[in-house]
């Protein structure tokens, strides 16, 4: 009579053997939004739900290190990605316009984790999330809910936040107020521009990491993963509580 559970942060490729696991699962809680309806009509036996990527306190804080950056960007390109192709084109603007940036992962560049991880976005103004499923020129219409658990971490950490306009987010970050969505390269780098004049980032740092404290904190998402396990219908009173499916059908 045990309850199992899996939690998913990542790009859901996985072998069939994985799926496979589903059928003894009760909830199947997935850091993207978009597939969920059609996996539950698929392993009916589960739950599927959305659920934040955490961002706490405990983890993602504010290190008091002098800001001598101004923009970061960290995300593990394969050379055909668009993420290349953004990078590329970041790179050449921050080079014109002498804006100091620092790129890991892309463009040939090491990754970068842990603590040195929290100090390299602790000495930047400004990050940017970009994802592998983002396009380039337009909104990708078809994402609901879909980022790099890097997204929380720039957030919980108190560092302004900049990502594509990703479709269900604005139920949870205030654009302009929290963080700063984009649609397009030029007008994320014309947002750069604006939020680094007269120190405009400090603002959306703040209230972005006391939104984030707010709505994704550990003890939060860990409660709203609970009461959907045990059934306990304060479970639909969170930002994303509409996608939760099983057999295809809204629950």
């Amino acid at each position: 009579k045990i309850k199992i559970v899996q939690w998913y942060v990542d790009h859901l490729q996985e072998k069939d053997s994985f799926f496979d696991k589903l059928d003894c699962m009760d909830v199947f809680y997935y850091a993207n939004a978009k597939d969920l309806q059609n996996l539950s009509k698929k392993y009916s036996n589960a739950i599927f739900s959305f659920f934040l990527n955490i961002s706490d306190p405990a983890f993602d804080k504010s290190l008091d290190i002098e800001k001598t950056e101004d923009v970061i960007y960290i995300a593990r390109d394969y050379n055909e990605d668009v993420r290349t192709k953004f990078a590329l084109l970041l790179k050449e603007f921050c080079d014109k316009e002498n804006i100091k940036l620092q790129v890991f992962a892309s463009l040939g560049n090491p990754s970068i984790f842990g603590n040195d991880f929290h100090k390299a976005i602790a000495k930047t103004k400004i990050a940017i999330n970009f994802n592998r499923d983002d396009n380039l020129e337009k909104t990708n219409e078809d994402k609901i809910l879909g980022a790099s658990d890097r997204m929380a971490q720039f957030l919980g950490s108190g560092i302004c936040t900049f990502s594509p306009r990703i479709k269900g987010f604005e139920k949870l970050y205030e654009d302009g107020v929290d963080i700063v969505y984009f649609d397009n390269p030029n007008d994320c780098f014309e947002k750069l521009k604006y939020y680094l004049k007269d120190n405009r980032f400090i603002d959306i740092a703040k209230k972005g990491q006391a939104k984030t404290y707010e709505i994704a904190n550990a003890k939060r998402t860990t409660k709203y993963m609970l009461e959907l396990l045990f059934d306990d219908k304060n479970c639909n009173n969170y930002e994303w509580s509409e996608y939760k499916f099983k057999q295809g059908e809204e629950i």
